[in-house]
């Protein structure tokens, strides 16, 4: 907000309690990797199996270590052999379609790659991460918006409340 922006779209809750959060859609994490890399180096069966992988790291957010939860209970795994770290999560995407290694991303950026065969999910018996991610729109005191704010975040939380072309992602406006 102090950059002079009206409007954001974010993926972590910020931490101004003056800004306004409206979650738009809620989506999982998911692991993937290459259909190369999985050939070359085997497909994990397990969490602890990651140890002996290559992982694809992003940095700045709540990945320190991968939790995977099934019917058992709870299983964390800390970053091993990490080949790469990076904030930037299409870096880390271009990392796994380059097959060097095992990355834990929004479904939403690997939906498609997914579908066309180019990433592949891995431990899928697992649920990964902590819960769903909310995705949100931010914005400044509602008593201070334009007019032009006020109607795109009005048009933005009728569009993702719709689902209109929203398939990867889970509607909660």
């Amino acid at each position: 907000m102090e950059r002079g922006f009206d409007v954001g779209f974010l993926d972590i809750r910020p931490t101004r309690l003056s800004v306004i959060c409206r979650d738009l859609a809620a989506y999982p994490d998911v692991l993937i990797a290459s259909p190369q890399y999985l050939a070359e180096h085997g497909k994990p069966e397990a969490p602890a199996d990651l140890k002996r992988h290559n992982l694809l790291k992003l940095t700045g957010r709540l990945q320190q270590t991968w939790e995977f939860k099934d019917r058992i209970g709870l299983c964390s795994v800390a970053h091993g052999r990490g080949v790469l770290k990076t904030p930037n999560p299409e870096m880390a995407r271009a990392a796994a379609l380059g097959g060097m290694g095992i990355a834990l991303l929004p479904f939403p950026l690997v939906r498609d790659d997914i579908r066309q065969g180019t990433l592949v999910s891995v431990l899928e018996a697992f649920d990964v991460g902590r819960s769903l991610r909310n995705f949100s729109l931010t914005y400044l005191n509602r008593s201070k918006l334009t007019a032009k704010v006020r109607t795109f975040v009005d048009f933005t939380i009728a569009y993702f409340r719709d689902g209109a072309d929203v398939p990867a992602l889970e509607a909660v406006a």
